[in-house]
């Protein structure tokens, strides 16, 4: 069987699932949707790893952050935190200053996670899920590589894949809404309480009606 290791792009699939205005999916265990991702004919999971940072200014978001982490861990996802920056803007037309705070290393983490692993000969797939152009200089050079290796890109619901991940990847996939659903951590005791289950939104989404839209952006897969 192929052995596959599974790259998450936190930031990524994060804002995804932030887009559809449904809090309670973010407690997504990655374990269980890779294992939908996957054929499990031809294909067995090696390792997840997870790729994201704290965002440390903000008090709330950064404990629901770690108890979600601490979640993956419990289930053996591999979790590689980057940092954020903080970068002082200025608008040239009215001269007024404030702070914005950059994520900084997810992408170069993930690339050389990827790169590493290839070169130690720890799979013979790569599933990427992420929508980051960024990394495609990393699946051109591991393609150039090592020829027989699969690069396979997948996004999450409701959104488009890169198209120039697309051209560098052997393949995509997609994970649909219902993979969301069912592959939420069964143990509710740490989910924050801001995430509370909506069976209209549910039912909306399943449905294909985007919160913003109405309708699906592109979930051909």
């Amino acid at each position: 069987m192929a052995r596959v290791i599974v790259f998450v792009d936190g930031f990524n699939l994060y804002h995804s699932l932030h887009d559809l205005d449904y809090s309670y999916i973010k407690w997504l265990d990655l374990m269980a949707v890779s294992k939908r991702i996957i054929q499990p004919v031809t294909e067995n999971i090696v390792d997840v790893y997870y790729f994201s940072a704290y965002p440390n200014w903000k008090t709330d978001s950064k404990t629901r952050h770690i108890k979600y982490v601490n979640a993956l861990q419990t289930v053996g996802v591999k979790t590689i935190m980057g940092h954020f920056k903080v970068k002082n803007v200025e608008c040239h037309s009215c001269g007024a200053k404030w702070e914005k705070h950059e994520e900084k290393e997810t992408d170069v983490n993930i690339a050389l996670y990827m790169l590493n692993l290839a070169y130690k000969n720890e799979y013979d797939t790569a599933i990427l899920v992420s929508r980051d152009s960024d990394l495609t200089p990393a699946v051109k050079t591991i393609k150039q590589e090592f020829p027989h290796k699969k690069i396979i890109t997948v996004c999450p619901p409701f959104t488009r894949h890169s198209n120039e991940l697309l051209t560098a990847a052997t393949s995509h996939r997609k994970i649909s809404f219902k993979q969301i659903l069912e592959c939420q951590f069964k143990d509710d005791t740490h989910r924050p309480v801001e995430y509370k289950k909506d069976v209209q939104k549910e039912t909306n989404l399943l449905a294909g009606k985007h919160p913003k839209n109405n309708h699906i952006k592109n979930n051909s897969g």
